[in-house]
């Protein structure tokens, strides 16, 4: 027999939990950056069902393979993943965005030479980008070291999780055919473009005293749009060198 208090005390403390989760988040930013709230309403429920449908199946095989202790160890459970989320920091979405930042142009780093070789286009220009981007990744390696903004109001935009999510390239692009590769790698670099400006224009904020940070992010835009500018010139080109 189905018990409506079981269904309804089910319902209440799962989305009490997940209220303003990084789940939830994570939809938003999604929707946000994507336009397109009916597949990502679909593909997140498909994986808050699933996830559920496998929680299910778990604790229904505990209970009867240990019967006499799986309520208690339920509880202590419980107990004890309330408390974690309830004393542990969450890692400040501009430190994720920071992270995110230099494993992405880490791989960029190591997806540009083989892309470009592939096809038999390398020249000064090119190693000159992937000497800027290097120094890009460091950029940001300095900012965690010394905890930038961990603390800033700029965590509590809407905007940042929505950026980082974007910051994304595959090793696929080295098979993909050269124009579509170009194609990739233009996303990802106006994405990282994205964030810098975004950055920037926080700065720009009366609380804020960073002059010597801004001149560095004025400089890594410029050389973002030169790299842009780059791409989409070998692209025009349509012919390989």
């Amino acid at each position: 027999m189905i018990s409506i208090g079981i269904i309804f005390s089910t319902f209440l403390l799962i989305f009490l939990a997940e209220l303003g989760d990084k789940t939830q988040l994570t939809a938003f930013s999604l929707t946000a950056s994507t336009k397109n709230p009916l597949i990502i309403f679909i593909s997140s429920s498909l994986a808050l069902v699933t996830s559920s449908i496998l929680s299910a199946v778990l604790g229904c095989i505990s209970s009867k393979l240990l019967p006499q202790i799986t309520s208690v160890v339920s509880a202590v459970l419980f107990l004890v993943f309330g408390f974690y989320l309830l004393f542990s920091k969450e890692m400040p979405l501009i430190k994720e965005c920071f992270l995110k930042t230099i494993a992405s142009e880490n791989l960029l780093l190591a997806i540009l030479p083989k892309v470009f070789k592939k096809h038999k286009i390398f020249n000064n220009e090119l190693e000159n980008i992937i000497r800027q981007d290097r120094s890009h990744a460091d950029i940001f390696r300095f900012l965690i070291k010394q905890k930038k903004f961990f603390k800033d109001d700029i965590n509590r935009s809407d905007k940042i999780e929505g950026l980082t999510c974007n910051l994304d390239i595959s090793k696929k692009v080295i098979k993909m055919p050269f124009k579509k590769a170009l194609d990739e790698i233009i996303k990802f670099e106006q994405s990282s473009l994205d964030i810098y400006e975004f950055i920037n224009e926080h700065f720009d904020l009366d609380h804020h005293n960073e002059e010597e940070l801004q001149e560095i992010l004025k400089k890594l835009i410029k050389e973002e749009n030169e790299h842009i500018e780059f791409f989409n010139k070998i692209k025009k080109r349509g012919n390989h060198e």
